[in-house]
């Protein structure tokens, strides 16, 4: 498979585990939606919840084309 240099076209993008801790305190970045959950005042706070009932949380960015 050749490798694709364009960003808009990405075939096999990257997957990162991180702690979510900075971008909370630091209010990384904007999100164009995300779920709505009362609890929850910043969507970066879904990468702490513990996994259950065949869920796991995930962050994804938006390409614009």
């Amino acid at each position: 498979m050749p490798v694709v240099l364009n960003l808009n076209h990405i075939t096999v993008p990257p997957l990162f585990g991180i702690d979510p801790t900075d971008f909370i305190e630091n209010k990384a970045f904007s999100f164009a939606s995300s779920l709505k959950k009362e609890r929850l005042l910043n969507p970066w706070q879904y990468l702490k919840i513990c996994p259950r009932n065949n869920f796991i949380y995930g962050i994804a960015d938006q390409t614009i084309s």
